[in-house]
């Protein structure tokens, strides 16, 4: 567990896996994990997903429809993310359920 004190000095924990890297990670991207920046509605049941991660590296996207089973993730796709850092995916199969989405840096897919 992590234990993080905001500028208020409010104290939040939280349990946080940390993966080690030799690559240079930018300020604000973690090694191992990308940010999703965008979600869009492009039509129907198919939402665009935009991330931000480190460039010219590799991305595995699960996706859940319960975060309180660890073992329900499923591989949707791997991404190569372009020189600027940025991929993404198009969900054509989304529901009115809700979805959770996760990605990770994966060597070679």
């Amino acid at each position: 567990d992590l234990t993080f004190t905001n500028t208020n000095g409010a104290v939040f924990t939280s349990t946080t896996l940390v993966t080690y890297t030799n690559d240079p990670v930018p300020v604000g991207i973690n090694a191992g994990t990308a940010t999703c920046l965008s979600i869009s509605n492009v039509s129907g049941t198919s939402y665009r997903l935009v991330f931000a991660g480190l460039p010219n590296k590799y991305y595995q996207i699960e996706k859940s429809h319960d975060l309180s089973n660890s073992n329900a993730w499923t591989k949707v796709t791997n991404r190569l993310a372009n020189s600027n850092g940025y991929f993404d995916w198009t969900d054509t199969n989304a529901t009115n359920n809700k979805a959770f989405y996760r990605t990770y840096h994966i060597q070679t897919p």
